[in-house]
């Protein structure tokens, strides 16, 4: 027969090789079975119950709190696109508003360029009506006495006095 070895109160210890069961089926064996059931049920009621409430109320708020992460997350993602579509309209618009206004101001610049040229050539037509005008009138006051100051001229250049 073999030996068995059993765990005792001083450590293992050899079984007796009797051939004998190491445990014994008596009256002590069904006494501890119902302190254990009774013990089983008890904690089943007052402890396993409630934990098990709260771990499974602790699961289903994590995984709505997921579900609802994950949805606003989503939404998040529909919200930054829509906004990104409408930055990128609102700076198409404001390059064709600048385009425009950039037109608006060249065509601006040659109105006031045509009418500052036309007004500087109003005023060099001006000028030259005058001059001319002054010109003609130094002619006719001269052209009496031209005749005279040209004898005059010629009677000092011959050093004679010229009828």
């Amino acid at each position: 027969m073999h030996a068995w070895i059993v765990l005792g109160a001083r450590g293992w210890l050899p079984a007796l090789a009797s051939g004998g069961s190491v445990v014994d089926l008596d009256g002590t064996f069904f006494v501890q079975l119902g302190i254990f059931l009774c013990v089983w049920i008890v904690l089943a009621r007052g402890w396993f119950r409630p934990v098990l409430k709260v771990l499974e109320s602790r699961r289903e708020r994590t995984e709505g709190a997921l579900a609802r992460a994950t949805t606003l997350e989503r939404e998040s993602d529909l919200w930054g696109a829509q906004c990104d579509a409408r930055i990128a309209a609102t700076r198409a618009e404001a390059a064709e508003a600048r385009i425009g206004l950039l037109v608006d101001a060249e065509a601006r610049e040659r109105e006031v360029f045509e009418q500052a040229e036309k007004a500087a050539r109003g005023r060099i037509a001006q000028a030259r009506d005058r001059i001319q005008g002054e010109v003609e009138r130094a002619r006719k006051e001269l052209a009496p006495r031209a005749r005279e100051l040209a004898m005059d001229l010629a009677g000092k250049v011959l050093g004679r006095r010229v009828a």
